[in-house]
């Protein structure tokens, strides 16, 4: 069956466009026109961009003096400490040393160097008998106990250390050896974070039999800092501030090794150029057979008795 036909001569029918018909669509066009042009445009996303980079900040702040006086020196006389009290002797716990001990035996009490930045950090550590003594009775100072000190900088790095590119510095690790009232004071900065572990400071104790020679007591423990404190000083400060796309993992709620009772309190502010300072009781649990002498309680001979340290004032 083929097509039907169509005849040359037929008469082709135009079908007819009513003249309402068209202004109506074109009445409807531009109706949608303008209700296109009305909407809003996408709206932006509610979260940033994550790990934007920070605005750099090349100067430091107001608060830091000018470089050839930072580091300030300690004080040459500083405040007397108050006197022992038996309220500061409940123990609290040891904690490791951590894979950035070395011995590098400096004996200093201003271990900042020739570190530029930094918030002052001046800390006075209390060490004392926590035990009952034979002789002497429980929180008495302990003379001549070496205090080590070591933390990382403020962008979470260590001295001397061969994967930090350190290797040959020595800042912010130094020991003392308390006087006759027990007390040693170090002035160091505050100290930065890094990957996995919350902010913290080093410190071991170390007592010496009469020789000087024979150790009595060895352990190592790990100060903690209140993260309200923490948070607004990486925030505020350069140069914990500036640390590019490093972004903090670790706090006190999710550190291993954190324990409230070890947390210390702060005096100050970052915003005085004084920074922060802390006194740190610290109470061994060690009972001493001392001889009370004119210049102080002297150690004779020692046994331990438990494990930690004591309570933080």
């Amino acid at each position: 069956m083929g097509f039907p036909l169509v005849h040359s001569g037929a008469k082709r029918h135009r079908p007819q466009v009513s003249f309402h018909a068209v202004n109506l669509i074109s009445l409807i066009a531009l109706l949608r026109g303008c209700l296109m042009e009305a909407r809003p445009p996408h709206p932006s996303p509610i979260h940033p961009t994550p790990h934007s980079p920070p605005t750099p900040h090349w100067q430091p702040p107001p608060h830091f003096p000018p470089s050839p006086t930072w580091p300030p020196p300690p004080p040459s006389t500083p405040s007397p400490p108050p006197p022992p009290s038996a309220s500061n002797c409940t123990q609290f716990a040891e904690r490791t040393e951590g894979p950035y001990w070395i011995e590098e035996n400096i004996k200093a009490s201003n271990v900042r160097l020739n570190l530029t930045y930094g918030v002052p950090l001046n800390i006075t550590f209390k060490i004392a008998n926590g035990t009952l003594s034979e002789q002497a009775g429980e929180c008495v100072p302990i003379e001549g106990a070496r205090v080590d000190l070591w933390s990382a900088r403020y962008d979470g790095v260590y001295s001397d250390v061969e994967e930090d590119g350190t290797v040959g510095e020595t800042w912010l690790r130094g020991y003392q050896l308390t006087n006759s009232t027990g007390y040693v004071t170090f002035y160091t900065i505050f100290p930065g974070w890094y990957t996995s572990r919350t902010v913290h400071i080093h410190i071991r104790v170390r007592i010496y039999a009469e020789d000087g020679n024979t150790t009595l007591f060895e352990d190592t423990t790990q100060l903690f800092f209140n993260d309200t404190i923490t948070a607004a000083l990486f925030t505020d400060v350069y140069p914990y501030n500036s640390r590019g796309f490093a972004i903090r993992d670790t706090y006190n709620s999710n550190d291993p090794l954190f324990t409230s009772t070890n947390m210390i309190v702060l005096e100050g502010n970052y915003t005085d150029s004084d920074g922060y300072r802390s006194l740190v009781d610290m109470s061994l649990p060690y009972s001493f057979s001392v001889s009370l002498q004119s210049n102080g309680a002297r150690i004779i001979s020692g046994e331990r008795v438990g494990y930690g340290f004591a309570s933080i004032k």
